[in-house]
């Protein structure tokens, strides 16, 4: 069943293509001064948000080779935020970074790519291109 692999790789473009189409907004959710979480709105949805990739990531099947070493799902979400994150932010802010993927047209095929290399240390394997 590749569906919930499917749905892992949705949640990260989805988060690359709303930083891409609303760099402002992107920019201003992580800048630390602006950033109030002692707001019990705002915990609650960061908390909703990271719950929700906390499930994306616990339907990916285990894969056979990770040997009993895989990441907590905790450890898992941070991972695959930080790789959402860094090819976001890299492509917002150094216009050169999309020419790792031959364009910045195509970073969202590249950030396929790289979820597909890491999957690994995610305890599941991507399906076959």
């Amino acid at each position: 069943d590749t569906a919930p692999y499917a749905q892992f790789v949705a949640t990260g473009s989805a988060y690359v293509d709303y930083a891409l189409h609303h760099p402002a907004r992107f920019q201003l959710m992580f800048r630390g001064e602006k950033l109030h979480l002692d707001t019990p709105r705002l915990r609650e949805a960061a908390d909703r948000t990271f719950g929700q990739l906390i499930e994306t990531l616990s339907k990916l099947p285990v894969s056979a080779r990770d040997g009993g070493t895989a990441l907590t799902l905790a450890e898992q979400a941070g991972l695959a935020w930080a790789i959402v994150h860094g090819v976001a932010s890299l492509t917002l802010d150094n216009p050169g970074f999309g020419e790792c993927f031959g364009g910045a047209d195509r970073v969202p095929a590249g950030l396929v790519k790289i979820l597909g290399a890491a999957s690994g240390a995610f305890g599941a394997e991507a399906p076959p291109a």
